[in-house]
């Protein structure tokens, strides 16, 4: 009897070991990999590759050591300054996902201009495309007239008078 009680107690001592480092090591697996930038603000001229960027990116995770692939996942709207938050993101072995964002200063950002290819006078008998009346160009994008977005609410067909007509465009940082 005095070697069972001893057997059981050596059987929950090694029980209780044994979950405590499944654990242990469990919580490592959920544990995603650390991201690490050389600098909290990089300087960009617009159209270069922001995938440039992630040459001052690293990873490392417990498990899997370097991480060697990053991605630049999301490009978000210019806000003041001509900045803006480009996201990087890695992935370990265990599909455990981390993200880090970091500002973008475009050095030479304009926003999108817009040009007139046509005059706007034309005659009430006319069909009138206005698509053809103005263009649009874009640092980043180049042409984007193609998002050009006419407003004109009191235009009226073969009517004769004068009617005002904005024209509004993004460029893909919703500038």
């Amino acid at each position: 009897m005095k070697y069972f009680r001893l057997f059981v107690a050596i059987l929950a001592v090694s029980v209780t070991l044994f979950r405590g480092y499944l654990f242990l090591t469990k919580s490592d697996i959920d544990v995603g990999p650390v991201i690490t930038c050389e600098k909290e603000t990089f300087e960009l001229k617009c159209g270069q590759d922001t995938g440039e960027l992630v040459k001052f990116a690293s990873a490392y995770d417990k498990q899997d050591g370097n991480i060697e692939t990053i991605f630049v996942e999301d490009y978000y709207h210019i806000y003041e300054n001509n900045k803006s938050k480009v996201t990087f993101v890695a992935m370990d072995s265990d599909g455990n996902i981390t993200q880090c964002e970091r500002d973008v200063i475009y050095t030479d950002y304009t926003p999108p201009v817009l040009s007139m290819n046509a005059s706007g006078i034309f005659l009430a008998t006319d069909e009138f495309d206005f698509s053809t009346l103005m263009s649009a160009k874009d640092k980043f994008e180049g042409d984007i007239s193609s998002r050009v977005k006419y407003i004109c609410e009191s235009y009226e067909e073969n009517t004769v008078g004068t009617f005002p007509i904005k024209a509004r465009v993004c460029n893909i940082y919703g500038d």
